[in-house]
């Protein structure tokens, strides 16, 4: 939001696919609020917001952020990403499958919907396929996050390169389920 961007939701959206296979699905806000860790939340004050930042009742509870601006009831989505950890210290982006993209995104979607079922596993192939997606390779410098999703939402064909290849390393899929324990999401991919 300090850089400019529009906020929809953190953890959950709605998605709707409306239009021909080639427009681009919308993202709609569930939520006008997103969570950080409560030693995080000093670095949200310049987005101006109301947070409840009440004592953590435990190690994993987060102050809850109600931002004040920025919020957009609905977004085409203009690139959809997942993450992971890298080693540089500036985030960028690489190559990704579409069917990992679609699993990374099923597991959640089907432990949240389990009624969904294979028409959501088709719904995220169609949105993956009618979407530019990559991987975002989070650097150790959190200031470079904003600033390559933002480089990625003005030109998503010009920064995620259509004529990188995927890596011919094997695929291997750990679903480590993280609600409420990102701190520990490092450490366990550590011990993979």
């Amino acid at each position: 939001l300090a850089k400019g961007m529009l906020f929809v939701g953190d953890d959950y959206v709605v998605l709707s696919h409306d239009g021909p296979d080639h427009a681009p699905p919308h993202a709609h806000a569930l939520y006008a609020s997103a969570k950080v860790h409560f030693e995080d939340a000093p670095m949200f004050e310049a987005i101006g917001h109301d947070m409840d930042v009440d004592a953590p009742r435990g190690p994993e509870d987060k102050a809850v952020i109600y931002p004040t601006h920025g919020l957009a009831p609905s977004l085409p989505l203009r690139a959809i990403v997942t993450p992971r950890f890298g080693s540089d210290e500036v985030s960028g982006f690489e190559p990704i499958d579409a069917d990992a993209l679609v699993m990374a995104a099923a597991f959640p979607t089907l432990l949240q919907l389990p009624h969904g079922g294979l028409e959501a596993i088709e719904f995220l192939q169609r949105a993956v396929a009618a979407t530019p997606s990559a991987r975002l390779v989070l650097g150790s410098a959190r200031g470079s996050v904003p600033d390559a999703l933002h480089a990625l939402l003005q030109d998503p064909a010009g920064t995620i390169s259509p004529d990188q290849s995927i890596p011919d390393a094997p695929l291997v899929s750990v679903i480590i389920p993280a609600f409420n324990a990102a701190r520990h999401i490092a450490a366990a991919i550590d011990s993979v």
